[in-house]
């Protein structure tokens, strides 16, 4: 199943800088060479992250998911969860057409900030944007569009709540990206809170859920958002926040080790197996230069490992 996930995650580091002094290596490290001593907790932070396929401090995300009504399942990416603030669908809003006689291109690109209109006639470009803070609203925005000129209109359509003249700009989905505006225009989206409409009679439906718009059901320990879908491509957004107040204590010492084992390593030459000092020996531990991989790194952090995440990918 396809996944979007906004780029919002957090970046703070799994474990706090007075957490890893606590190892000797590393508070040495840190009053020699405090800056290199905080990379390399970032980078044992990371490295733990990706291989956990889980970012572990709370933070808020939206990601985009494909329905289908054999589907009953929508696994969230990141648990556990904390609370879910939306679960939308996608509905088409806005048309934006472009009639103009002399034009050969003309497409429409949602951004963060506004809507961006662009045409090409006879070679010559003309961009104009328009910004969701000068039209708040899709009313608004429709007129400005067929102010533009130069062959451009655009209306707003209706959804399952009636009209979306009214609905903020800002709502229009972010990942619609540029498509053209000719020969019946662009359709642009719109994510409307999702509404169940009852439930097919089915053996699997209660009657709890029979008729209730807008139901779903979480099992925040596993990030399943349980519900029946509608069919799409990306057509539901899920607006959430997940992970732990607290990171967990295994993963906090995971985070100490690897830097740990991160300082030790670039102590010495990683292309030397065997090394003779006088009477004193060494060989490199092999395991260790796996990172997250040696035995006692990914002892500590195999229990958090979103094992669905390595599988799918």
């Amino acid at each position: 199943m396809p996944i979007i996930l906004q780029p919002n995650p957090t970046t703070s580091d799994l474990v706090s800088h007075d957490r890893a002094q606590q190892n000797a290596a590393l508070a040495s490290l840190a009053t020699g060479n405090p800056g290199y001593f905080g990379s390399l907790v970032s980078a044992a932070s990371g490295a733990i992250r990706a291989e956990c396929h889980r970012d572990f401090v709370v933070s808020a995300y939206a990601e985009y998911h494909s329905g289908s009504p054999n589907q009953r399942v929508l696994r969230l990416r990141q648990f556990p969860v904390v609370a879910i603030t939306r679960v939308a669908t996608a509905a088409t809003a806005l048309q934006v057409n472009n009639s103009g006689a002399s034009v050969q291109r003309a497409i429409v690109a949602t951004t963060a900030l506004g809507l961006t209109l662009t045409t090409v006639s006879s070679g010559v470009a003309s961009t104009t944007a328009m910004p969701y803070a000068s039209y708040p609203i899709l009313a608004s925005l429709a007129a400005a569009i067929a102010a533009v000129g130069d062959g451009w209109s655009a209306q707003t359509l209706s959804g399952a709540y009636g009209s979306f003249a009214a609905w903020p700009s800002s709502d229009l989905k972010l990942t619609q990206g540029a498509v053209t505006a000719l020969a019946g225009g662009a359709m642009l989206e719109i994510y409307e809170d999702y509404r169940a409409g009852g439930w097919p009679d089915e053996a699997w439906a209660d009657a709890d859920w029979a008729g209730s718009p807008g139901a779903w059901r979480l099992d925040s320990q596993t990030g399943e958002l349980f519900g029946h879908w509608p069919r799409g491509q990306l057509n539901i957004r899920v607006d959430y926040s997940a992970g732990f107040a607290i990171v967990p204590d295994a993963v906090q010492e995971a985070c100490v080790q690897l830097a740990a084992d991160l300082y030790g390593q670039s102590q010495l030459n990683g292309a030397i197996e065997n090394a003779r000092l006088g009477s004193a020996a060494y060989t490199l531990n092999t395991s260790a230069r796996a990172l997250t991989k040696s035995p006692k790194i990914f002892g500590l952090i195999a229990p958090y490992i979103a094992y669905d995440r390595v599988i799918a990918r």
